[in-house]
């Protein structure tokens, strides 16, 4: 496994300030995730995708996915088999790479997408609206998703691709699931007597420091895994020294490079560097929460995977 390098970090950042930084799909109706909560077992005739359109579910059986969490969702739903084309930054499931790349997340080639001859194509904030609005006028399908703020929401949307997919029967007991665990979560986070603070560094291990804030899945993930963040800016961004200083996190919580046992050290002897972090608690104490950069990060869901991982780091931390 190569080693994390700042290219790379650079391209996660992208990704997770894709809501600040991209104007390129404009926020759904306030109830159209509503609408999907029940989408598998409420039989509906057709789907709301985030820019308003309205979606004849049917057996799509050739897919290009335009995110790597739109991939994955594929996959949690069981129908991997009908993707075609897949971006370059697609590396999960391991048989993605044996896939034809179509581009970049916010590059994607209309020729290379078009090639594939998809029945649909699903999109995600930070896909540049031209290049949707180009493929609908050659006549494809194209279902837009925008950034969610919450876990629900994520679970919302992955209702919603595996009805318009008709997803099998299967992908409704996944949901279930996943649905039943976060009920159990709300329900288990209420009867904490206190909450440790927690900071998610989003981006880099040098100034500037990016922060999930408010209105993030981050935010909520946080909140759902027992603990506060303690960054209480508005999305992705800057958190600066006074920020760090004030709130004196319990916990740091970053997305790491899979596989590497050195890294943890690394991240630490680097946060020292600056006093503003080495007089957290947090970096006193090493508490550093560590999670699979693609797991904490892409919107799809492995997010559930990383909610367990951080709610295990927290439970029954000292004050």
């Amino acid at each position: 496994m190569p080693r994390f390098n700042a290219v790379k970090w650079f391209a996660l950042a992208m990704l997770l300030l894709a809501t600040a930084l991209v104007c390129a799909i404009s926020t759904a109706p306030a109830n159209a995730a509503a609408a999907a909560g029940n989408a598998l077992t409420q039989k509906q005739e057709k789907v709301t995708d985030s820019l308003g359109e309205t979606f004849v579910p049917r057996d799509f059986q050739r897919m290009v996915t335009l995110a790597p969490n739109l991939t994955e969702t594929v996959h949690f739903l069981g129908e991997f088999d009908r993707i075609v084309g897949v971006t370059s930054y697609d590396n999960y499931p391991p048989e993605v790479t044996e896939l034809p790349e179509v581009g970049g997340y916010v590059n994607p080639s209309v020729e290379k997408i078009v090639a594939l001859k998809p029945d649909l194509v699903l999109a995600f904030r930070g896909n540049p609206l031209p290049v949707i609005n180009k493929l609908k006028e050659l006549g494809i399908t194209v279902f837009v998703l925008d950034n969610p703020s919450s876990l629900r929401e994520i679970l919302e949307q992955i209702e919603k691709v595996a009805q318009l997919i008709e997803a099998p029967d299967s992908a409704r007991d996944k949901i279930d699931a996943l649905r039943k665990g976060l009920d159990l979560r709300e329900k288990a986070i209420k009867a904490l007597p206190r909450r440790p603070r927690v900071l998610m560094l989003a981006c880099c291990l040098a100034p500037p420091f990016y922060a999930a804030g408010r209105g993030t899945f981050i935010d909520d993930l946080i909140r759902l895994a027992g603990g506060e963040n303690t960054f209480k800016g508005k999305g992705f961004a800057v958190a600066s020294a006074e920020d760090i200083v004030v709130a004196d996190p319990q916990y740091l919580l970053l997305p790491a490079p899979p596989g590497d046992a050195k890294y943890r050290q690394e991240v630490l002897a680097k946060l020292r560097q600056y006093s503003y972090l080495a007089q957290t608690t947090a970096v006193k104490k090493g508490r550093i929460i560590l999670i699979d950069e693609d797991i904490l990060t892409r919107p799809g869901p492995r997010i559930f995977q990383a909610l367990e991982i951080l709610a295990r780091e927290l439970k029954g931390v000292g004050v």
